[in-house]
Protein backbone atom coordinates (compact mmCIF):
# COMPACT_ATOMS: atom_id res chain seq x y z
CA UNK A 1 0.00 0.00 0.00
CA UNK A 2 1.37 3.40 -0.92
CA UNK A 3 0.28 7.02 -0.90
CA UNK A 4 1.15 9.41 -3.66
CA UNK A 5 0.03 12.75 -4.97
CA UNK A 6 0.64 15.18 -7.77
CA UNK A 7 -0.12 18.84 -7.58
CA UNK A 8 0.09 22.23 -9.18
CA UNK A 9 -0.17 25.42 -7.16
CA UNK A 10 0.28 29.19 -7.07
CA UNK A 11 4.02 28.81 -6.39
CA UNK A 12 4.68 26.80 -9.54
CA UNK A 13 2.20 28.03 -12.12
CA UNK A 14 0.32 31.15 -13.17
CA UNK A 15 -3.47 31.16 -13.08
CA UNK A 16 -3.85 30.40 -16.81
CA UNK A 17 -1.89 27.16 -16.41
CA UNK A 18 -3.65 26.22 -13.16
CA UNK A 19 -7.03 26.71 -14.84
CA UNK A 20 -6.27 23.92 -17.33
CA UNK A 21 -6.15 21.53 -14.39
CA UNK A 22 -8.90 23.01 -12.24
CA UNK A 23 -12.07 21.01 -11.62
CA UNK A 24 -15.65 21.90 -10.82
CA UNK A 25 -17.28 19.76 -8.17
CA UNK A 26 -19.09 17.76 -10.87
CA UNK A 27 -15.90 17.26 -12.92
CA UNK A 28 -13.95 16.28 -9.80
CA UNK A 29 -16.54 13.61 -9.00
CA UNK A 30 -16.26 12.16 -12.50
CA UNK A 31 -12.47 12.25 -12.30
CA UNK A 32 -12.22 10.33 -9.02
CA UNK A 33 -14.73 7.77 -10.27
CA UNK A 34 -12.60 7.26 -13.40
CA UNK A 35 -9.28 7.11 -11.53
CA UNK A 36 -10.69 4.60 -9.03
CA UNK A 37 -11.19 2.22 -11.98
CA UNK A 38 -7.47 2.17 -12.83
CA UNK A 39 -5.87 -1.13 -11.78
CA UNK A 40 -3.85 -0.70 -8.60
CA UNK A 41 -5.66 2.43 -7.40
CA UNK A 42 -7.35 1.66 -4.10
CA UNK A 43 -8.67 5.16 -3.42
CA UNK A 44 -8.34 8.74 -4.59
CA UNK A 45 -9.15 12.30 -3.58
CA UNK A 46 -9.05 15.39 -5.79
CA UNK A 47 -8.58 18.82 -4.22
CA UNK A 48 -9.24 21.74 -6.56
CA UNK A 49 -9.19 25.34 -5.32
CA UNK A 50 -8.38 28.69 -6.90
CA UNK A 51 -4.74 28.31 -5.87
CA UNK A 52 -4.09 24.60 -6.34
CA UNK A 53 -5.11 21.24 -7.69
CA UNK A 54 -3.89 18.07 -6.03
CA UNK A 55 -4.67 14.52 -7.01
CA UNK A 56 -4.14 11.96 -4.23
CA UNK A 57 -4.13 8.19 -4.53
CA UNK A 58 -3.58 5.20 -2.35
CA UNK A 59 -2.20 2.35 -4.37
CA UNK A 60 -1.55 -1.33 -4.00
CA UNK A 61 1.67 -3.00 -5.05
CA UNK A 62 0.47 -3.51 -8.63
CA UNK A 63 0.09 0.15 -9.64
CA UNK A 64 2.90 1.12 -12.01
CA UNK A 65 1.23 4.05 -13.74
CA UNK A 66 1.72 7.78 -13.42
CA UNK A 67 -0.89 10.02 -11.82
CA UNK A 68 0.45 12.89 -13.89
CA UNK A 69 0.06 11.03 -17.18
CA UNK A 70 -3.41 9.87 -16.17
CA UNK A 71 -4.39 13.46 -15.34
CA UNK A 72 -3.09 14.76 -18.68
CA UNK A 73 -4.95 12.02 -20.53
CA UNK A 74 -8.11 12.84 -18.56
CA UNK A 75 -7.72 16.56 -19.39
CA UNK A 76 -6.70 15.77 -22.99
CA UNK A 77 -3.44 17.71 -22.85
CA UNK A 78 0.13 16.77 -23.70
CA UNK A 79 2.08 15.55 -20.66
CA UNK A 80 5.31 17.14 -21.92
CA UNK A 81 3.80 20.62 -22.08
CA UNK A 82 2.97 21.03 -18.37
CA UNK A 83 5.25 18.67 -16.47
CA UNK A 84 7.49 21.47 -15.15
CA UNK A 85 4.54 22.94 -13.22
CA UNK A 86 3.77 19.82 -11.23
CA UNK A 87 5.23 18.35 -8.09
CA UNK A 88 4.96 14.70 -7.17
CA UNK A 89 5.19 13.34 -3.63
CA UNK A 90 5.05 9.85 -2.18
CA UNK A 91 4.82 8.22 1.20
CA UNK A 92 5.97 10.21 4.20
CA UNK A 93 6.71 13.31 2.10
CA UNK A 94 3.12 13.32 0.79
CA UNK A 95 1.66 12.87 4.28
CA UNK A 96 3.83 15.66 5.67
CA UNK A 97 2.67 17.94 2.84
CA UNK A 98 -1.02 17.20 3.52
CA UNK A 99 -0.70 18.18 7.18
CA UNK A 100 1.13 21.40 6.25
CA UNK A 101 -1.49 22.11 3.60
CA UNK A 102 -4.47 21.55 5.90
CA UNK A 103 -2.84 23.76 8.52
CA UNK A 104 -2.54 26.64 6.07
CA UNK A 105 1.25 26.50 5.90
CA UNK A 106 1.25 26.08 2.10
CA UNK A 107 -1.23 28.90 1.42
CA UNK A 108 -0.59 32.26 -0.23
CA UNK A 109 -1.61 33.84 3.06
CA UNK A 110 0.20 31.85 5.72
CA UNK A 111 -2.22 30.21 8.12
CA UNK A 112 -5.40 31.02 6.20
CA UNK A 113 -8.22 28.81 7.37
CA UNK A 114 -10.29 28.19 4.22
CA UNK A 115 -7.98 25.39 3.14
CA UNK A 116 -8.89 23.12 6.06
CA UNK A 117 -12.53 23.26 4.93
CA UNK A 118 -11.50 22.65 1.32
CA UNK A 119 -9.44 19.60 2.32
CA UNK A 120 -12.43 18.22 4.23
CA UNK A 121 -14.73 18.97 1.29
CA UNK A 122 -12.39 17.13 -1.10
CA UNK A 123 -12.59 14.05 1.13
CA UNK A 124 -16.38 14.34 1.33
CA UNK A 125 -16.62 14.52 -2.46
CA UNK A 126 -14.43 11.43 -2.85
CA UNK A 127 -16.62 9.69 -0.29
CA UNK A 128 -19.80 10.62 -2.22
CA UNK A 129 -18.33 9.03 -5.34
CA UNK A 130 -17.08 5.92 -3.49
CA UNK A 131 -13.49 6.82 -4.33
CA UNK A 132 -12.00 7.30 -0.85
CA UNK A 133 -10.59 4.13 0.68
CA UNK A 134 -9.85 3.62 4.38
CA UNK A 135 -6.25 4.85 4.01
CA UNK A 136 -7.12 8.22 2.46
CA UNK A 137 -10.20 8.53 4.67
CA UNK A 138 -8.07 8.19 7.79
CA UNK A 139 -5.23 10.36 6.49
CA UNK A 140 -7.45 13.26 5.40
CA UNK A 141 -9.58 13.14 8.56
CA UNK A 142 -6.47 13.25 10.73
CA UNK A 143 -5.03 16.17 8.75
CA UNK A 144 -8.28 18.13 9.11
CA UNK A 145 -8.56 17.31 12.83
CA UNK A 146 -4.95 18.32 13.48
CA UNK A 147 -5.37 21.59 11.58
CA UNK A 148 -8.51 22.46 13.53
CA UNK A 149 -6.82 21.66 16.85
CA UNK A 150 -3.83 23.84 16.03
CA UNK A 151 -6.05 26.73 15.01
CA UNK A 152 -8.07 26.60 18.24
CA UNK A 153 -4.98 26.35 20.44
CA UNK A 154 -2.83 29.04 18.82
CA UNK A 155 -2.73 32.32 20.74
CA UNK A 156 -4.08 35.26 18.76
CA UNK A 157 -1.50 37.67 20.13
CA UNK A 158 1.50 37.58 22.48
CA UNK A 159 -0.72 38.83 25.32
CA UNK A 160 -2.85 35.65 24.99
CA UNK A 161 0.02 33.43 26.13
Amino acid sequence: MGIQMIGIDHNRAVLDVRMIFSFTKKDAGKAVEALKQVPGIEGCVLLSTCNRMELWASTDGTFTGSLYEWLCMHREVSPRKYEEYFVSRRGREAVHHLFRLAGGLESKILGEDQIVTQVGDALALAREHYAADHVLETLFRQAVTAAKKVKTNVPLSPSDT
